[in-house]
Formats: C-alpha cells, sequence, structure tokens
C-alpha cells in the first residue's frame, strides 16, 4: 500500500515538472517572469528527489545495521 502511495505521489509531481516546464517554455517565448514556472518545477523536482532519497535511506539501513561488526569497533 505504501509503495502505491509513493508511486502515486512519484507520478503527480512528475507530471507536474513537465507541466512546468511546458510553462517555462510559454513564459520564455512571450516574455514573460519565469519565476512562477521556475519555483513550481523546483517544488516537483525536489518532493521527487526527497522520495527518492527516503526509499534509498531505507534499502540502505538494514545493510548497514548488518555490516557493524565487532572488527570495526575502536572501543578496545
Amino acid at each position: 500500500m505504501r509503495a502505491a502511495v509513493e508511486f502515486c505521489i512519484f507520478g503527480i509531481a512528475l507530471f507536474v515538472a513537465v507541466v512546468a516546464g511546458f510553462y517555462l517554455a510559454l513564459a520564455l517565448g512571450f516574455r514573460e517572469p519565469i519565476w512562477e514556472p521556475l519555483s513550481t518545477m523546483a517544488i516537483a523536482v525536489g518532493s521527487m528527489g526527497l522520495l527518492g532519497l527516503l526509499r534509498t535511506d531505507e534499502d540502505l539501513e538494514p545493510r548497514l545495521d548488518s555490516s557493524a561488526s565487532p572488527e570495526f569497533d575502536s572501543a578496545g
């Protein structure tokens, strides 16, 4: 269930980023301010990046716990 929600959020953010790209192209073509499409694109790409970091962190956490061995401890 959680993967489906993450997939939906990622899909919506990707759609928003693509639409913001088209909006940016139109703003550049008609010489309008570009800050609104740039900020919208940054928010969408940032949310996709945060989702990716969250999944990577969850995937790496068990590996880091299992790789902790007593030979690397500096207590002795």
